[in-house]
């Protein structure tokens, strides 16, 4: 009887369907991870639009629209650091399909925000989900790919990166300018490049739902049944 590792077995295997598949899928969780970033950059000025106002955060008052892409980003960390010992313990499936659910969560609890505060806490959700669906991505497509191929394969992973970054400005492109409330006057402060902080609600949430729709086009693949290995 042939006794193998299971790194000898794929290698003699070499590079099948399941392989090709399993590109597939990894890169679309990529693919799916950089389009958040889009999304919610194409996001934060229609936001503004709708949630005017500003947070008072003890002597100073900031804008929070401003603070989603550094959310994003923080929570990123927080979910590679939760989902790498999950993935670990109880295997990398599981954790992938966790974070797809987690993702898509914040997807949809971002789309049908009435509020700032629900906005910030679903892409608060979103980013654990999509920081933690790059290291099991990653860890998916290492451990399964032959190795011969495995330098090729990976390097073919990370064009899914851009891509998904392209497809989501064209969402956005799509979606937002015919969706979106027309910008508020300009003061004399916003054209010496002070950002604008508006003080009263001026946009009818029924003419501003571009950015409802990128955030809810980020949750509906996610969340689609799907078995994908």
């Amino acid at each position: 009887m042939k006794l193998m590792t299971v790194d000898d077995a794929l290698e003699e295997l070499g590079v099948g369907c399941f392989t090709v598949q399993l590109i597939m899928v990894c890169g679309l969780g990529w693919l799916a991870d950089t389009a958040w970033i889009t999304a919610v950059i194409s996001a934060t000025v229609p936001v503004q639009y709708e949630f005017p106002g500003l947070w008072e955060l003890g002597s100073i008052s900031i804008n929070p629209a401003d603070y989603l892409l550094p959310l994003l980003f923080a929570c990123q960390g927080v979910g590679g650091v939760i989902f790498g010992p999950v993935a670990d313990s109880f295997g990398r499936r599981l954790a992938f399909m966790l974070t797809l659910l987690v993702s898509g969560s914040g997807g949809v609890i971002g789309a049908c925000a009435p509020n700032m505060l629900i906005l910030v806490l679903g892409v608060a959700v979103a980013g654990v989900g999509v920081g933690g669906n790059m290291p099991v991505d990653g860890a998916l497509a290492v451990e399964l790919c032959p190795r011969s191929a495995r330098g090729r394969l990976m390097t073919l992973l990370t064009i899914f990166w851009s891509i998904g970054g392209v497809v989501m400005y064209l969402v956005a492109w799509a979606a937002i300018p015919n969706n979106t409330c027309d910008p508020p006057d300009q003061s004399p402060s916003t054209k010496l490049g002070v950002q604008w902080a508006p003080l009263v609600e001026f946009c009818d949430p029924a003419d501003n739902r571009g950015w409802r729709y990128c955030l809810g086009n980020r949750a509906s693949p996610v969340l689609s049944p799907h078995e994908p290995f």
